[in-house]
């Protein structure tokens, strides 16, 4: 898969205070993987706890299935997130 953004062009963007990035590696160890190393600056996201609602049955969206607008729009304003924001989301694994 290729990146949206190369490594390169993120570090062109790095120091912009617009930038929100996020590691959202997922993997049963992935809070452990984030604290024993992370790109500067990165916020951890869940992909489990942050980016889904895994109370919904699987057969209603899949194995991560979307949160509702309103646990969205709340996680996006606890990492900050806003209207201005770059956000840059990344993992270890194939995207």
């Amino acid at each position: 898969m290729d990146c949206l953004l190369s490594p390169t062009d993120l570090v062109k963007i790095h120091g912009n205070k617009k930038l929100i990035l996020l590691d959202a590696t997922g993997s049963p160890d992935s809070k452990k993987r984030y604290l024993n190393g992370h790109l500067a600056g990165a916020q951890f996201v869940d992909s489990n706890k942050d980016l889904a609602d895994t109370n919904r049955p699987p057969i209603r969206g899949g194995r991560h299935p979307l949160p509702t607008i309103e646990q969205f729009s709340k996680t996006l304003g606890n990492l900050g997130i806003t209207p201005e924001s770059h956000v840059v989301v990344y993992d270890t694994l194939n995207g």
